[in-house]
């Protein structure tokens, strides 16, 4: 879910009559595969990025370069798991605000020079 969404939902429950007491929970509106939302980070760069699958056992190692490998075990457990299964999605942020939520491709543009 792009920030924007969440700041907006945020002013508008704490600013509008009828949200004390609400708990809300929110998730992005679309379900993109990481192959998509990689797609999309690449066309906001103006190009194409290669995705190179590898093995559970070279994604632990390359993770554990830089995490602890129980963080590492989790990480890597937790995309396997993900792979292919269809995220949560919401549109309370729509129903709050009355405004479109961000699409991910437009959090890909407006976080384009993070990934440069």
């Amino acid at each position: 879910m792009h920030e924007k969404d969440i700041a907006a939902l945020a002013v508008t429950a704490l600013t509008e009559p009828g949200h004390s007491h609400q708990a809300y929970t929110i998730y992005g509106a679309q379900s993109l595969t990481l192959q998509q939302q990689v797609e999309y980070i690449g066309e906001a760069l103006g190009r194409r990025i290669r995705i190179e699958r590898v093995s559970d056992e070279q994604a632990r190692a390359e993770v554990g370069r830089t995490m602890h490998p129980v963080v590492a075990e989790t990480i890597v457990s937790q995309w396997a798991a993900a792979n292919g299964v269809p995220v949560l999605t919401s549109v309370i942020a729509e129903k709050i605000t009355g405004a479109p939520a961000h699409t991910y491709a437009q959090w890909a543009v407006d976080h384009s020079d993070d990934f440069r």
